[in-house]
């Protein structure tokens, strides 16, 4: 079996976090043209990746839809009442962010 050092599973870790985030990119950018033109759009999608793995979300569908999220509305979960709800002791992380894409759907708009 191979045996990594600290310092080179944290370097693969980064890269699986980086090929993860650029494949929902890419599938974005396919879904939605229009994101072509957001140059910083992989950088703020890396940033709520890392801001939902610490949130403790696991599932990709999950994390997925967290960045989808994201790339419709830039830095959502930092807004406060979007921050209470990720932070509710109820759940986990996953079921969390699912019923708070519940409610959004049901409001005519994310505000």
């Amino acid at each position: 079996m191979l045996k990594l050092t600290a310092q080179q599973s944290a370097t693969l870790s980064i890269v699986d976090e980086h090929n993860f985030v650029a494949g929902a990119r890419e599938d974005l950018v396919r879904a939605h043209p229009n994101l072509e033109n957001d140059p910083k759009l992989l950088e703020r999608l890396l940033k709520a990746y890392r801001c939902a793995k610490r949130l403790g979300m696991q599932r990709d569908e999950t994390l997925v839809a967290f960045l989808s999220l994201e790339a419709e509305a830039p830095e959502f979960y930092r807004r406060a009442n979007v921050a209470r709800w990720l932070a509710k002791p109820v759940g986990t992380p996953d079921e969390r962010f699912e019923s708070l894409l519940l409610s959004l759907r049901e409001q005519p708009r994310f505000s």
